[in-house]
C-alpha cells in the first residue's frame, strides 16, 4: 500500500511517498480500517516539525484523523464488526 512517510524531523520536504506492507492486527483489541479519507491536523504538523511522541524509529506514518470501513477486528473486539463505517481521531501515538 502507499503511504506518506515522515523520514526526518523538519519541514514538509521530509515527507515522502513510499510503498509499505499492509498493517496487521497485533493485539486482540485492535481494529483494521480500510481508509476512505484521511486528514492532516495540527498534531501531525507539530510531530513533523518537533519529533515523535513515542520511541518508534523513523520513518513513520503520520495521521491521526480518518474515516473508512472496518475490515478486520481482534478477537476481544465486541462493539465493532467488519463492514461498520467509522471515523476516528487516533491521538498521535502508535
Amino acid at each position: 500500500m502507499k503511504a506518506i512517510m515522515m523520514t526526518a524531523i523538519g519541514n514538509p520536504d521530509v515527507l515522502e511517498l513510499h510503498d509499505i506492507d499492509e498493517p496487521e492486527i497485533s493485539t486482540t483489541t485492535q481494529i483494521k480500517v480500510r481508509l476512505k479519507a484521511a486528514g492532516v491536523n495540527p498534531v501531525d504538523t507539530k510531530i513533523r516539525r518537533n519529533g515523535l511522541l513515542y520511541d518508534n524509529p523513523l520513518p513513520a506514518v503520520l495521521g491521526c484523523d480518518g474515516a473508512g470501513e472496518i475490515i478486520e477486528t481482534g478477537s476481544a473486539v465486541s462493539h465493532f464488526k467488519p463492514g461498520d463505517k467509522v471515523w476516528f481521531c487516533h491521538g498521535a501515538w502508535s
